[in-house]
């Protein structure tokens, strides 16, 4: 019995040893698929366009893992950053940009034109969490690490912009001021100098007035040319104190006391209505301001990076 189950044991084994010695070779090796660095930085480059951010940034680093001494694996890391950036993930930006500026200026062969991009990047995804003073020390670190008087004029225009979108005129002026003889006019600083003399001249409304003329209700959304707010305040106001009135006439205390509480918040909210809509009106006055200088003056400009150096590239908009 035993003898006959390893017969069959033994029979069974040279059988699949036959079967195994003829299968292909091919078989049993995986088939090698192999990347140039030109193909996987073109298909990175390819989501990237498509606007496929997610996985553009996971082929980049994939570029950057496979090819470390590849030429191009500065503007791999730039355009990871950029990837996040209009992913609208500013925090992964601004990290990506980091490792970027992480070098030295001074290298040799070092792009200089590209890291800059970078340091102006952080500064707007700084801008886009609403951190202008972040983005306020990325610009003068830049300043201190670049010679190119080019790159010094955007800083000083980009922190002239920052200032003066934070209401903060004077500081503006004193930034633009900076600016050297021959870029004055790339940045259309005559022009954006007679907008700013014009600040003087921006409609604006006084709280305090608007708080005191609150006195009377509904005054002090007049004031504010709030002219809806003002009626409704007035009637509301009015027809709460004559209800109160009316109680304490007909000798029902406890219902114009009533009435009287109900009307002094009101009356209060007048009062606190007022104010804001004074410092609302300043705010929406200044934005329109602007907007206008914005629209007007406003240059957009660019560091192109290129094998031979920096090119300042300008947009106009008319």
């Amino acid at each position: 019995m035993w003898r006959i189950i390893i017969k069959n044991i033994y029979i069974k084994s040279g059988l699949i040893i036959l079967f195994l010695l003829f299968i292909p070779h091919e078989s049993f090796s995986n088939e090698f698929i192999q990347i140039s660095s030109n193909q996987q930085f073109k298909y990175a480059e390819q989501l990237f366009f498509q606007k496929n951010y997610s996985e553009a940034v996971f082929e980049y680093q994939r570029f950057i893992h496979f090819f470390p001494n590849d030429s191009r694996k500065q503007k791999a890391m730039f355009q990871i950053g950029m990837a996040y950036y209009n992913n609208r993930k500013y925090e992964d930006a601004v990290y990506a940009f980091k490792l970027l500026t992480e070098d030295n200026f001074n290298t040799k062969d070092f792009p200089v034109a590209l890291v800059t991009q970078a340091y102006f990047m952080i500064c707007e995804s700084y801008i886009k969490q609403n951190d202008r003073g972040q983005a306020i020390a990325v610009l003068h670190n830049l300043l201190m690490l670049a010679k190119d008087q080019d790159i010094q004029d955007q800083s000083f225009y980009k922190l002239g912009w920052i200032y003066l979108e934070s209401g903060l005129w004077e500081k503006a002026k004193f930034f633009f001021s900076k600016i050297s003889l021959e870029n004055k006019e790339k940045f259309r600083l005559a022009e954006l100098s007679d907008k700013l003399n014009q600040a003087n001249n921006i409609s604006l409304k006084n709280p305090a007035i608007a708080g005191a003329l609150s006195i009377i209700p509904g005054a002090g959304f007049l004031y504010c040319n709030r002219y809806r707010d003002a009626l409704t305040a007035f009637l509301f106001n009015s027809g709460l104190m004559l209800a109160a009135y009316k109680a304490f006439d007909n000798e029902n205390p406890a219902l114009g006391s009533v009435i009287s509480l109900v009307e002094l918040g009101f009356y209060s909210g007048n009062f606190y209505g007022a104010v804001t809509s004074a410092h609302k009106y300043n705010r929406d006055s200044s934005k329109k301001f602007l907007d206008n200088i914005k629209e007007n003056t406003k240059v957009k400009l660019s560091l192109d990076h290129q094998d031979k150096g920096i090119i300042f590239s300008l947009n106009y908009d008319f």
